[in-house]
C-alpha cells in the first residue's frame, strides 16, 4: 500500500544517509480478514499503542533492536475495531466521500483513508456495538472449525 512504500522508502534513504532506521508494520484492524491480502493488513488505532511503546523503550535509552523488538511485540498482540458515523475524505481529493451520508448509516471497520470496512448497518445501541466489535476482535485470525 502507498504507506507501507512510503515509510519503507524513507527507511530506506535514512540508512543509506548512515542513519539507523527501522520500520515495523502494524496490522491491527479487525475488520477485513487475513486471507484479503495486504489490503486486509491495515494498521488502525492499535499504532497509538506501538508507539507508545517503543517511544517509552526508545527514552529509556534502549537500542534500535530493543525498541523495534518491543514495537513488533505490541504490533502483535493489539487488535483493534472502529465504527464511523461519517466518511473521511482524503485531503486533496477531488470529489467528497459521501458513502454515509445516508440517514441513519453507520460503517464498522472503515479505513483511517475511507476504505470500505466489515459492513455497513443502521444506527443500534452501543451494547450492540460492543458485541459485534468484542466478538470480532476476539476472533480476528481464528481458525473456524471448518478450517480445521
Amino acid at each position: 500500500t502507498g504507506d507501507r512504500l512510503n515509510f519503507g522508502r524513507a527507511c530506506e534513504l535514512a540508512n543509506g544517509e548512515g542513519r539507523n532506521c527501522a520500520m515495523v508494520v502494524v496490522a491491527d484492524d479487525a475488520a477485513l480478514p487475513r486471507e484479503k491480502g495486504i489490503t486486509g493488513a491495515r494498521g488502525v488505532a492499535g499504532t497509538v499503542f506501538v508507539h507508545k511503546v517503543a517511544g517509552a523503550l526508545a527514552s529509556a535509552g534502549h537500542d534500535l533492536d530493543t525498541v523495534v523488538q518491543g514495537a513488533k511485540c505490541t504490533a502483535n498482540a493489539v487488535k483493534t475495531l472502529g465504527v464511523a458515523l461519517e466518511a473521511v475524505t482524503v485531503p486533496g481529493a477531488s470529489i467528497r466521500n459521501d458513502r454515509l451520508d445516508g440517514a441513519d448509516i453507520v460503517e464498522i471497520g472503515m479505513g483511517i483513508h475511507g476504505e470500505p470496512g466489515m459492513k455497513q448497518t443502521s444506527m443500534m445501541q452501543s451494547k450492540e456495538f460492543a458485541k459485534i466489535m468484542v466478538d470480532t476482535v476476539r476472533d480476528f485470525g481464528r481458525l473456524s472449525d471448518e478450517d480445521g
